[in-house]
């Protein structure tokens, strides 16, 4: 088991295409939803509040020894430019970083950036732990904006499974609730009736049957 930090942009400056909102706020929606994925894979996860500076955030990672710092991001240049990227500054980081990007870049339906190494960040430079920067897409492009908010919960697990590799875990599949499981209720119980009989004789015959069957049964008399 492994203590991962996440920390989605605070930058609520940064508007996106149409209906995108904030960076900050689409990159806390895939944020939260991978710390549940990697909790369900067994990990320990702390995420940034978005109160906190990014150095604030680093601050309490490397107070909690964090093993890994993931940076999550969008972003943005003149509203053509598309694609993912990750960045990092030390051999365990491009490992952690890689394994994140060529997911991604499988996902993304256009050329990307690369991983690249990258020295002037203060989440990669000032972290105890491994750390890796993601910029997932563009959100001042119209298609990557789209991209990114239809598709919060793929993204995130596409990072999942990439932190998995970089970790040698197995990745844990979400549990798929069965239709006809879903108006289960602990609390409720439903009899099933197979038949009223006027003679003894016959309703002992069928709870024979039910029995040789392996269903348990037995006789209600009103």
């Amino acid at each position: 088991m492994s203590n991962i930090y996440l920390s989605p942009s605070n930058q609520n400056h940064n508007i996106g295409f149409g209906n995108y909102g904030t960076e900050q706020d689409e990159m806390h929606k895939v944020g939260e939803a991978l710390k549940d994925i990697l909790e369900r894979c067994g990990e320990t996860v702390y995420i940034s509040h978005k109160s906190m500076t990014f150095q604030q955030a680093v601050a309490e990672s490397n107070k909690l020894k964090c093993d890994m710092h993931i940076a999550i991001h969008s972003n943005a240049f003149n509203k053509t430019v598309r694609g993912t990227q990750s960045m990092y500054v030390s051999n365990n980081g491009f490992k952690l970083s890689n394994a994140i990007y060529k997911r991604l870049e499988a996902f993304t339906p256009t050329k990307d950036r690369g991983c690249r190494k990258n020295d002037n960040l203060y989440e990669l430079n000032y972290t105890t732990a491994v750390a890796a920067y993601l910029e997932t897409a563009f959100h001042d492009n119209p298609l990557d904006a789209t991209l990114i908010m239809n598709n919060t919960e793929k993204i995130a697990e596409i990072i999942a499974r990439g932190i998995c590799e970089y970790l040698k875990v197995p990745f844990v599949e979400k549990e798929v609730v069965k239709e006809a499981d879903k108006d289960i209720d602990v609390n409720t119980f439903y009899r099933v009736i197979t038949g009223s009989f006027n003679s003894r004789n016959n309703a002992n015959d069928r709870i024979a049957e039910l029995k040789a069957k392996g269903f348990e049964s037995f006789i209600d008399i009103k």
